[in-house]
């Protein structure tokens, strides 16, 4: 039987996968080709991005090969060895719009477009996909694009759209960026509400839906399927759902059709703006993203902040917090904070670009910030056995939440737990940046069984919500939680 040996380049760009085709393919390829005589593999497969795309690079590293005894169009008996090779570009992509070069259809397909099959692809590449060589920009823990696009292809005109959203950066972003999809298929929505997580949220607001007649509603960044689920069951009866979240799954989750999760380290901006590629200008709406990945923690993750270097060239985890998307999340955060009871100004702000405004009441905010984290050094209660942090914010501003983020920042180490009496209780806000304690595990325990309070939410950032009359057995089962010894918290 004839053996060919043949070459080609991967190159994976913000979840994108460079391909091309020929007017003979059935198929998009990767853009590689036969080895010629006395040719080094390197060299095949440089030489063939080259002629195909014109494109040139350098290798990273060999990824796996793949042997076939067909040709994959004429069934023709022959032995093809498929190699590959990791390769970077030399040049920076920063548009990926298709072109055409030397007879070749050029293009970068999305990683997860490929995955739900809406593009006909070689077979070696569904082969690098299964050994994990080529990853999609984020990766989805359930649910699916294809589906996500299922569920608004039913929204007929005489649907009304409700968005629900967490009320923090994250929360906003995420809502702009759906609405944004939402608005390419002419579909408006006519409710945005947002919302702090606590229990029995759902339910709070049915009523509200049914007095605007809603009939689709989409949850962004809000854990729903694990805070209110019996609310959702609720819902259900009259109304149609689908939710876009990054919260920790809850694994009995009854309606897996109508959810798409991604990984707690994505934030849900990520995630939205994942399945918006393509369908609105993703380009122009950079700057919000890169504002989510810095306030939700995202950029901590190794190929995340890869993306935020990509975002803004020059960034190091030193000086991110005084770079632009450091800066701009500050901004927003600091908006929401003071238009706390009118989060839709904020809102429209965000979506119109405003960031003039949202500078107008930033140094207001980050003055009493300052006044906050000064007084912290001087008054905290500090367990040094179990590195505890614990801290009451007295302000005029709801800041318990921020104030958590910025001093866990700034010291790293240990476990932080900020609350602040509010006028519909205690809010408490937790992190752990080393992650040795799962704060999320934290708040749930120091709320359970107490009236009308729950917590929850990652492994290093969560909340609390609870009644005043609570807060000293909250605290008291915060400093004797046996997860400070379970979780080898160091002592």
């Amino acid at each position: 039987m004839e053996k060919i040996i043949a070459a080609g380049p991967v190159i994976v760009k913000d979840g994108r996968l460079l391909v091309s085709r020929d007017w003979k393919d059935e198929f998009y390829k990767l853009p590689g080709g036969t080895l010629h005589p006395g040719e080094e593999l390197v060299d095949c497969v440089l030489r063939e991005l080259k002629e195909e795309t014109n494109f040139e690079g350098k290798i990273l590293e060999s990824l796996p090969t793949m042997t076939v005894d067909k040709r994959p169009v004429t069934g023709e008996d022959v032995e093809i060895e498929l190699n590959h090779f990791r390769v970077e570009l030399n040049q920076d992509i920063r548009d990926f719009r298709g072109f055409e070069y030397e007879n070749h259809e050029v293009r970068w397909l999305l990683v997860r477009d490929i995955m739900e099959g809406k593009f006909n692809v070689a077979p070696n590449i569904h082969f690098l996909i299964e050994q994990g060589k080529i990853l999609p920009w984020i990766n989805y823990l359930t649910g699916s694009k294809k589906r996500f696009y299922e569920f608004i292809g039913m929204i007929t005109p005489r649907d009304k759209v409700a968005i629900l959203t967490h009320n923090d950066v994250d929360g906003l972003a995420s809502a702009v960026f759906l609405e944004e999809i939402l608005e390419s298929k002419n579909i408006g929505a006519v409710e945005i509400e947002f919302f702090d997580i606590h229990a029995d949220m759902v339910k709070k607001i049915l009523f509200k839906l049914h007095e605007k007649e809603i009939t689709k509603v989409f949850f962004c960044d809000l854990g729903v399927d694990t805070i209110d689920s019996e609310g959702l069951e609720e819902m259900s009866k009259e109304m149609d759902f689908f939710i876009l979240d990054h919260h920790p799954m809850n694994e009995n989750f009854q309606f897996k059709d109508n959810i798409i999760k991604s990984s707690s380290e994505d934030c849900a901006t990520m995630l939205i703006y994942d399945i918006g590629q393509g369908v609105f200008d993703t380009e122009e709406w950079k700057w919000l993203l890169g504002a989510a990945m810095f306030s939700d923690y995202s950029y901590r993750v190794p190929k995340n902040f890869e993306i935020m270097k990509r975002l803004y060239p020059g960034i190091t985890f030193d000086n991110i917090s005084g770079s632009i998307p450091g800066i701009n999340a500050r901004k927003i955060n600091s908006a929401t904070t003071y238009y706390n009871e009118t989060l839709e100004h904020v809102y429209e702000i965000i979506k119109t670009r405003d960031l003039d405004q949202l500078s107008q009441v930033h140094d207001i905010v980050e003055e009493e910030i300052e006044r906050i984290v000064n007084d912290f050094f001087e008054n905290e209660k500090f367990d040094k056995k179990k590195d505890l942090h614990i801290y009451e914010v007295v302000s005029n501003f709801k800041l318990s939440s921020t104030i958590a983020t910025m001093i866990s920042k700034m010291k790293n180490q240990g476990v932080f737990v900020f609350y602040q009496k509010w006028k519909d209780g205690i809010h408490a806000n937790a992190r752990s940046n080393a992650g040795i304690v799962d704060v999320s595990l934290l708040m749930k325990e120091c709320t359970e069984g107490l009236e009308d309070a729950n917590g929850g939410g990652h492994r290093q950032a969560a909340g609390a919500k609870l009644m005043e009359k609570d807060l000293d057995t909250f605290l008291k089962r915060l400093r004797t939680s046996k997860l400070f010894i379970s979780q080898n918290t160091k002592f």
